[in-house]
């Protein structure tokens, strides 16, 4: 990885600081589609896009996600572990509110006060798109794979976290801008086709020449082999011009003329035959041509009667493409054609206009309903020749042609304009996330930081906390035994608060702080320190909105400008609740929060500013989950020193009781 890394990024593999863990998820034999259960995420519920997918979910029973292991969370990054070698890799964070189970093929990843969740999915499915896990995976017989030691040990480039954040809301606004114009040009091509369409009915109606029609005087058609078509009554026909007539397709076409379907057996694939055009050329038959089949000289001599010389009217009569039609180019005389195709060979109108009228959605409904099924479908050629078509004068078939031509050759523009702003706006989440990850979207912290004279914590110092705190956890037993233990005295401490005992603290503790306990000072700081840029009221908000920011919407607007300045400049610093409880009811008592206690589950219940209750905000949080204490570092290291020295005496419980 390189080395150039904007002021206050750090290069770090996973493993270094970056996330807390990852957990391979569990197989599972038993799926259901009923949505009784557990859903059970796989690989195809993460996109090629690098989002969450939940069109297509299996569900387990609930007995088989038994412990926390299985399960994944809102906050979570869900990285596909195996998959073809093309698809290994996807990523995306996991933000729904209703935890589910995941498969073997996926890995959960969760990560440290270093990462933003989305910042991370973003950066590890950039990986895929550059190619990087095809190029690392293990190849086995029909897939492959990632493992675990491989993922951690992936190195990214991990900015501070609050311009994390500002990077993950500045990509997925642009994300959004891209996902919106792509939505708008996907439909320019089903705008088009109806486009087409309306100039066929149009010109075949004889609408798109109507005023050229009253300038040139123009005499009346022909009249054709009756007055009226022949068709059954449930068909529907568009008035005609007075000078236009009916004609059946098959008094369109030359006495001398075969009207005529192909080849019946062709035969095995002659490199020195005849040209063949099959069903499936008339789709684009010009480009078609060089790559025809061809059938051997004497098969193409039997059936002599169905070759082409150039301008004939092509249209298929057995499939599934019944009513594709093209114009048999001069450069294709002397091809022969299939059985499932048939030629018709118009002398008695431009074969141009006949073949602009076979392209309505008045006659291709009709081809099509006038076929019958035998082993497939087919229009057989007295069917085919029954089709009405309108014919106007020579003179107007040649101006209705001319337009035509125009209008289409216009769509074919813009068709293609379309396609290249398509294939940029395919490029462009890459190019986005490319200049996300060089630094080079958003201002960078620390140039925020010169701009606004204050202090910035670098990702490489963060870093060095977390990793030194993982390496060398206070106390003597182990870490799960220690919380534990902790939790339970917290919460008879918050019990004893809630009944109104006092609490019994121990001696001030004769050693530098803790974390915890900087945390407890900080918030008690920036309380004492707020001078006016914010109120007691709106840090409260931000002190429950870091870890809940979905309540953001029920806020009154008016704040909501300070709440996202000082929310987006904090570390989190999980505590468990009980402790939490105890810190809680300190700063109830000076008057910055105001909350209650469900006193079944021990658990915090509401929070919110005392001092706006109309604005109370609600959030439920169970024993399990530890609710996020915040660090505001808006003020400088020294600054808070001082204020610590200051609040110390004051403070003390709080203090002791962090410790």
């Amino acid at each position: 990885m390189s080395n150039e890394l904007p002021e206050g990024w750090a290069s770090a593999r996973l493993r270094d600081g970056v996330v807390a863990g990852a957990q391979t998820g569990f197989a599972c034999g038993k799926h259901s589609r009923d949505a009784r259960g557990v859903a059970h995420l796989r690989p195809m519920n993460v996109s090629e896009a690098g989002r969450l997918r939940l069109d297509d979910v299996k569900f387990i029973d609930s007995a088989e996600v038994d412990r926390d292991e299985r399960w994944i969370r809102s906050g979570d990054v869900l990285f596909n572990n195996t998959n073809s070698p093309e698809l290994v890799g996807k990523t995306a964070v996991y933000t729904e509110d209703v935890p589910r189970a995941f498969s073997n093929h996926m890995t959960r990843v969760r990560c440290t006060a270093a990462a933003d969740p989305q910042f991370l999915a973003h950066a590890i499915h950039q990986k895929w798109r550059e190619g990087l896990f095809a190029s690392i995976c293990n190849n086995h017989v029909s897939q492959a794979s990632i493992s675990t030691d491989v993922l951690l040990d992936l190195e990214l480039p991990v900015p501070p976290l609050a311009e994390q954040r500002r990077i993950v809301a500045k990509v997925e606004a642009l994300l959004e801008q891209v996902r919106r114009a792509k939505d708008r040009l996907d439909r320019v091509p089903v705008i088009l086709k109806r486009f087409r369409q309306a100039v066929l009915a149009a010109a075949c109606a004889g609408q798109l020449t109507e005023e050229w029609r009253d300038l040139a005087h123009v005499e009346p058609a022909e009249k054709g082999s009756s007055a009226e078509p022949s068709y059954s009554s449930d068909r529907e026909v568009p008035d005609l011009p007075d000078c236009w007539r009916w004609h059946s397709l098959r008094s369109l076409v030359g006495a001398k003329q075969v009207f005529c379907y192909g080849v019946v057996q062709p035969g095995h694939d002659d490199p020195d035959g005849v040209p063949l055009i099959r069903a499936g050329d008339l789709h684009d038959l010009t480009s078609a041509l060089p790559n025809l089949r061809r059938i051997p000289a004497d098969i193409d001599d039997t059936f002599r009667r169905s070759r082409v010389v150039g301008g004939e009217v092509l249209v298929t009569v057995v499939g599934a493409n019944i009513g594709t039609v093209a114009l048999a180019p001069r450069a294709a005389a002397g091809f022969n054609i299939a059985r499932a195709v048939a030629k018709v060979p118009v002398s008695g109108a431009m074969p141009e206009f006949v073949l602009l009228w076979l392209r309505t959605t008045t006659a291709y409904r009709w081809m099509v309903s006038d076929a019958r099924e035998v082993a497939r479908p087919t229009l057989n050629l007295e069917q085919l020749g029954d089709i009405p078509v309108p014919v106007p004068p020579l003179d107007e078939q040649a101006e209705i042609v001319r337009r035509v031509d125009g209008l289409f050759a216009l769509a074919t523009s813009i068709e293609q304009r379309v396609e290249r702003a398509a294939a940029r706006a395919r490029s462009m989440p890459q190019a986005i996330l490319s200049k996300a990850f060089a630094g080079d979207l958003v201002p960078t912290e620390a140039e925020l930081a010169r701009a606004e004279g204050r202090d910035y914590e670098t990702a490489a110092e963060l870093l060095r906390q977390l990793t030194s705190e993982r390496r060398h956890p206070s106390g003597g037993r182990p870490q799960e035994r220690r919380q534990t233990a902790r939790d339970h005295e917290s919460m008879v401490s918050a019990a004893k608060i809630r009944q109104g005992h006092p609490l019994e603290m121990p001696s001030p503790p004769k050693r530098p702080p803790t974390l915890d306990e900087e945390v407890a000072m900080s918030v008690l700081a920036l309380l004492h320190a707020a001078d006016g840029t914010i109120a007691r009221a709106d840090l409260a908000r931000a002190f429950v909105l870091r870890s809940h920011p979905d309540l953001l919407r029920d806020l009154a607007p008016t704040s909501l400008p300070q709440v996202h300045e000082w929310a987006a400049r904090v570390s989190v610093r999980p505590l468990p609740p009980g402790k939490l409880v105890a810190i809680l009811r300190l700063l109830e008592e000076r008057g910055a929060l105001a909350f209650s206690i469900d006193d079944a589950s021990q658990s915090v219940v509401t929070i919110g500013p005392a001092t706006t209750p109309k604005e109370k905000i609600h959030a439920w949080f169970t024993y399990e989950a530890n609710l996020a204490l915040l660090v505001l570092r808006t003020v400088s290291q020294q600054r808070l020193r001082s204020i610590h020295k200051r609040l110390a005496g004051e403070d003390r419980s709080l203090v002791e009781l962090a410790s």
